[in-house]
């Protein structure tokens, strides 16, 4: 469905992000992280995608990497929310 979604928009940030998580259960770690990366790279405040990469990244031994994203995402979590 992702894929799907993906060759309709490309810019779907949303799914580059659930197929990061979909590939992560399946073992593909690399595959996994370059879609969180896109998501990012299309929303660099969506704040699920900054864990589910810092998490990845803590466990390949990028302590340096998951930190910077883990206080990224603390940044976004305690921004208020505006309301339109």
């Amino acid at each position: 469905m992702c894929q799907g979604l993906l060759k309709e928009n490309p810019q779907l940030a949303a799914a580059h992000f659930f197929l990061g998580v979909i590939r992560t259960a399946a073992g593909q770690v690399q595959a996994a992280e370059e879609c969180l990366n896109r998501a990012l790279y299309l929303d660099a405040d969506f704040y699920e995608a900054l864990i589910h990469l810092s998490l990845l990244k803590a466990r390949r031994g990028d302590e340096a990497g998951a930190e910077r994203l883990r206080r990224h995402a603390e940044r976004i979590r305690d921004q208020p929310k505006v309301t339109k």
